[in-house]
């Protein structure tokens, strides 16, 4: 009777063995799975709604935008660039400096060899810039009427770069990277007049 009852108990032993291998244990690791699903839609959520709360900011403070302010703004930062008429833009600025403009050129749109800040802040919300090259030739003083008409520009004409070196007779050759930007990619609201 008592290996009757040592066979029963060694039986019991491998099927409960069995249940906690075939059944619960894989129970318990879909529950792990659902759980970390379950953790990983609340991370989702809480970054969400940190976006929409940000979004509702922005949207706000584009409300708040004065009409006459927006239409500023839509001469300062264009739809889109028309290379010929910065070129243009350019050789006027380097006859109102006094310089002579050697090359004047466009190098393309977009910010793919130039490296941007860390966090601008703008995501990709950011204008797309347009990159001119000129060389010119001048004395001291005309180079640098140059570079401050630059900044008196109606729309922005940043100075990316600026290699200035001196040739005979007193004179400066300057090479020049300038960038004007585009607001293609985010559409200005309408003004209601």
């Amino acid at each position: 009777m008592n290996s009757l009852g040592l066979i029963s108990q060694t039986l019991i032993i491998g099927l409960s063995v069995a249940i906690v291998f075939l059944y619960i244990r894989p129970a318990f690791q879909e529950i792990g799975s659902v759980q970390e699903q379950i953790d990983e839609y609340g991370t989702q959520r809480q970054k969400i709604e940190q976006v929409n709360a940000e979004l509702e900011q922005r949207v706000a403070i584009s409300e708040s935008i004065n009409p006459r302010n927006l239409e500023r703004l839509r001469t300062y930062m264009p739809k889109f660039v028309d290379d010929i008429a910065v070129m243009r833009d350019l050789e006027f600025i380097a006859e109102e400096a006094g310089v002579v403009l050697d090359t004047i050129s466009y190098d393309g749109s977009g910010d793919s060899d130039r490296e941007r800040g860390e966090d601008d802040g703008l995501g990709d919300l950011a204008p797309t810039p347009h990159d001119f090259s000129l060389s010119v030739t001048g004395t001291y003083s005309q180079i640098k009427t140059l570079f401050s008409l630059l900044e008196q520009n109606e729309y922005p004409l940043e100075v990316w770069s600026a290699s200035i070196a001196p040739l005979s007779g007193g004179f400066l050759g300057a090479d020049i990277e300038v960038v004007t930007y585009a607001d293609e990619e985010v559409p200005l609201p309408a003004i209601n007049n």
